[in-house]
């Protein structure tokens, strides 16, 4: 989800137009409940959607797996990692989507961030959790994005408007949105 989207869809029939999308949810993992997950992955390859994952669950590698060729584009969700899990994840050509974490002092995802490629990054909410570091201790909203976005526009070097373009472009093709950038 990029920020300039929610800027400017403030509602909840936007984010249920969001939500349907074309993205399957990441509960079978936020559950603890592997199967759940491999059954979500499965129903994204049956809807032609992509299939939002937490890393942290199952190591970068695990989402190729044993289950063949993947179909569908991958997400890694609320993405943090070194430089072997951003080598990884750029080696694979998935889309990481960066959250409030990114922007925490003890995160080693943000030294890494320009050896991913621009075409596959999303900046994410994860509300009500890990709210970016200026609002950090709150109850993390979708208003909130914009410091995480800020934060990796900057550390790339780019202004944020061409930040919310690129991000903007990549949510659009991985999710099928409907949006005008």
């Amino acid at each position: 989800m990029t920020w300039r989207f929610w800027r400017s869809s403030r509602s909840r029939r936007g984010w249920w137009r969001w939500a349907r999308s074309g993205s399957i949810t990441t509960g079978g993992l936020v559950r603890g409940d592997p199967e759940g997950a491999l059954r979500g992955r499965d129903l994204a390859g049956q809807r032609h959607a992509a299939a939002p994952d937490h890393p942290h669950e199952a190591g970068v590698r695990g989402h190729d797996g044993d289950h063949g060729p993947r179909a569908r584009p991958v997400v890694l969700h609320c993405f943090e990692g070194g430089e072997r899990e951003v080598a990884e994840a750029a080696e694979r050509d998935y889309y990481v989507g960066l959250a409030g974490n990114v922007t925490y002092k003890s995160n080693p995802t943000a030294d890494f961030l320009d050896r991913l490629n621009p075409d596959r990054l999303l900046v994410e909410t994860d509300a009500p959790y890990l709210s970016p570091q200026p609002v950090r201790g709150e109850r993390n909203e979708p208003k909130h994005v914009v410091h995480t976005a800020r934060f990796v526009a900057e550390r790339l070097g780019m202004d944020e408007e061409a930040f919310g373009t690129l991000t903007s472009r990549n949510a659009r093709n991985v999710f099928g949105l409907p949006l005008e950038v």
